[in-house]
């Protein structure tokens, strides 16, 4: 991916992390955050759709009678009577 841009000697990693540090410390604070974004973005695709599907999977299911019944069951405190359409 790109992403390893220099390797720090044994002991060096928080001597090496300030410098990239420092030299991020000079761009635009604008620059830094959009490319921070891209980043973020790009690599969280998977995660995404994962919810968006969750999302679409809980919408079709909430808009079925069987919710409305689950729900109103559990509201009143009885047994559900399940709809034979589900």
């Amino acid at each position: 991916m790109g992403l390893v841009s220099r390797v720090a000697s044994s002991g060096q990693a928080m001597t090496v992390a300030r410098e990239l540090a420092n030299t991020l410390c000079t761009k635009s604070p604008e620059v830094v955050r959009n490319g921070r974004q891209a980043f973020m973005h790009a690599n969280d695709n998977g995660y995404r759709a994962a919810v968006r599907a969750a999302a679409d999977s809980f919408c079709v299911a909430a808009g079925r009678p069987s919710a409305r019944e689950g729900i109103a069951a559990f509201v009143e405190k009885r047994k559900p009577v399940w709809p034979a359409d589900g």
